[in-house]
C-alpha cells in the first residue's frame, strides 16, 4: 500500500502534466514565453487544487483512507461511541445504538461486553414497549413482543405477568386470546 503522501504527490503530477499538455505538445521548440506560461498555468492548477482541498476538504480522509485496517483504532472508536451512549439521556432510550455498540464489540471479539449491549438494547425495547402499550393497550402483536422480549431477558415471572395483562385486555377478543395462547404454547408459559 502505497503512502497517502505518495499518492498525493502523483495525483499532483498529473495536474500538472495536464495543465501542460498543450504547450508540450508541439513539435517544435517550446518559447520561453510559452514555458513561462505553462509554467504559470500549473502553479495556478496545483494551487488552486491544493488550496481549494486544504479549505474545503477534509485531508484527514485521505490519510485514513490509506492506512491499513489493522493500524487503525476501531476499539479506541467502540469505548468513546460506548461512553457517549452511557452518558447522553437519549442515546441510552435508544435500542438501535445499543444494537450498533454490541455489533461493534463483536466484530472486536469481545463477546462479555457486544452480550451487555445487546441485553441493554433489549431492556430499553421492552421498557419502550411497556411504554407504549400503557397508552395504546389494544395491541396484540406489541403483548406478544413484549412477553419474547421478557422471555429473552430470562425473566419468565415478567413475561407470565405481561401474558396475564394481555389477557385481561383481550377477554372479548377470541382472536387476540387465541394468538395470546399460541405465543404462550410456544414459549413454554403455563396459564
Amino acid at each position: 500500500m502505497l503512502p497517502a503522501w505518495s499518492v498525493f504527490a502523483i495525483l499532483m503530477l498529473a495536474a500538472a502534466g495536464l495543465a501542460c499538455w498543450p504547450v508540450l505538445r508541439e513539435r517544435s521548440t517550446a518559447k520561453p514565453a510559452k514555458l513561462l506560461l505553462a509554467g504559470a498555468i500549473v502553479a495556478l492548477v496545483l494551487g488552486i487544487g491544493a488550496g481549494s482541498y486544504l479549505m474545503l476538504g477534509r485531508p484527514e480522509l485521505a490519510v485514513r483512507a490509506f492506512t491499513p485496517v489493522e493500524k487503525r483504532d476501531y476499539a479506541g472508536a467502540v469505548a468513546a461511541l460506548a461512553r457517549a451512549m452511557s452518558k447522553n439521556g437519549n442515546a441510552q432510550d435508544d435500542p438501535r445504538g445499543w444494537i450498533l455498540l454490541a455489533r461493534a464489540y463483536a466484530q472486536l471479539g469481545d463477546q462479555r461486553d457486544a452480550a451487555a449491549a445487546y441485553r441493554r438494547g433489549i431492556v430499553t425495547m421492552v421498557g419502550q414497549l411497556e411504554a407504549e402499550l400503557r397508552t395504546r393497550p389494544d395491541d396484540p402483536d406489541g403483548w406478544q413482543r413484549l412477553i419474547r422480549s421478557e422471555m429473552v431477558l430470562g425473566d419468565e415471572d415478567r413475561a407470565r405477568s405481561a401474558l396475564a395483562g394481555a389477557r385481561k385486555v383481550f377477554a372479548q377478543n377470541p382472536a387476540a386470546l387465541a394468538a395470546l395462547d399460541a405465543e404462550a404454547r410456544d414459549l413454554k408459559l403455563g396459564r
